[in-house]
């Protein structure tokens, strides 16, 4: 029974150690949005949005990470998983849903975290940013005149 007790403990110990070592890791690395474009975007499902993330460990850029994006309130990354560049920099291209009667505009909250900084455990550098949506217009372009300057105002 003591042999079982010390054993669970050193095991413990050591997923303890190992996250330690992970969380501490995470704290070298910033990972930061530092270009959306274009803001506000349109809720179309056409319109991309160009967004830059940058990685820097003690404020020198990190090349070759990995970083993954999400949206979870809707759309979608061309690519969820970017390798950043030399400069640090890894570029999503986010494309937003579809607004429409039943699912207007809103804005969008988007998370990217850098999975090449853990080694035991999944224990990120991250941030989210939000994106402002504007609904569509469902006719198309809008015209400058009214049914009044077309009929008549009778």
């Amino acid at each position: 029974m003591k042999k079982k007790l010390i054993i669970t403990l050193i095991c413990i110990f050591i997923v303890a150690l190992a996250t330690g070592f992970d969380y501490w890791r995470s704290l070298q690395y910033s990972v930061e949005v530092t270009y959306m474009d274009p803001q506000p975007a349109v809720a179309d499902g056409q319109t991309t949005v160009t967004v830059k993330v940058l990685v820097s460990r003690n404020g020198t850029p990190v090349s070759g990470h990995n970083i993954y994006g999400v949206a979870p309130d809707g759309g979608g990354f061309e690519a969820y998983r970017v390798k950043t560049d030399e400069q640090g920099e890894a570029v999503f291209a986010y494309h937003p849903y579809t607004a429409n009667n039943i699912r207007m505009a809103k804005d969008v909250e988007m998370a990217f975290a850098d999975q090449s900084n853990s080694v035991f455990i999944e224990i990120n550098a991250k941030t989210s940013v939000t994106l402002k949506l504007t609904d569509p217009d469902p006719a198309g372009k809008k015209s400058d005149y009214s049914m009044d300057q077309i009929f008549g105002d009778e």
